[in-house]
């Protein structure tokens, strides 16, 4: 991609089209990164609550910290689109090398994006409210094959996650095996969190390390 970019700008007709490019992914890296910083703070709620003593107080916590970063995620979403744009641009008469080249540096970038969309489609899914709640644990309690195809994971995991602890925690009467369900989906979402993390981190280091490419 560096290699990519720094021919570019010697090539006159592609001059322009590389600089957009840069400011792309300039722009990608900003989301990318607040992405990133939304996602763990997720990854640290999910950690607290799985740590902590069935406190509800930590469960609403918990799910107050879903409802904001649903919120940052549906944002981020919206300046995902726009940084999209920066990588759609009219056609120009480039040689035939440098329209490969430009083909392969804005499938780069669509690829980060989709991965970066991916994640705040799933940071920005819905948190079940308390008017559910009665219905939810009637579902999880009165069909045995509908509870389980909650609890295997059918459907948005982290939506799954949230289900599983308002049966597990927000009800009046123990249930200490639906608990201990929760538990160990916490435990699996945290894991899966902590694995996307890591690839974002290297999305926004090769990023970064454009950026500092081209300002050399």
């Amino acid at each position: 991609v560096d290699q990519a970019l720094n021919y570019l700008p010697h090539h006159n007709n592609a001059k322009n089209l590389a600089e957009q490019l840069v400011n792309g992914s300039l722009k990608l890296l900003e989301v990318c990164n607040a992405s990133r910083e939304v996602l763990s703070r997720l990854r640290e709620a999910v950690g607290e609550l799985r740590l902590s003593d069935d406190n509800l107080l930590e469960v609403s916590r918990y799910f107050s910290t879903r409802r904001e970063i649903m919120r940052d995620a549906k944002e981020l979403a919206l300046r995902l689109r726009q940084v999209e744009g920066e990588f759609i641009s009219e056609n120009r008469e480039l040689s035939q090398e440098e329209s490969k080249l430009i083909r392969a540096l804005r499938c780069v970038s669509i690829i980060n994006i989709s991965v970066v969309e991916s994640l705040l489609q799933l940071l920005s899914s819905k948190v079940p409210r308390s008017r559910r709640q009665t219905l939810l644990s009637k579902l999880l309690t009165g069909r045995s094959k509908e509870a389980g195809e909650l609890l295997e994971g059918k459907g948005n995991e982290l939506s799954n996650v949230d289900i599983v602890v308002h049966a597990a925690f927000c009800k009046e009467k123990s249930d200490g095996e639906k608990r201990v369900i929760a538990q160990k989906r916490l435990e699996v979402l945290e894991e899966g969190l902590r694995g996307i993390e890591e690839g974002l981190n290297c999305i926004s280091s090769q990023l970064a390390k454009t950026r500092a490419s081209r300002s050399e």
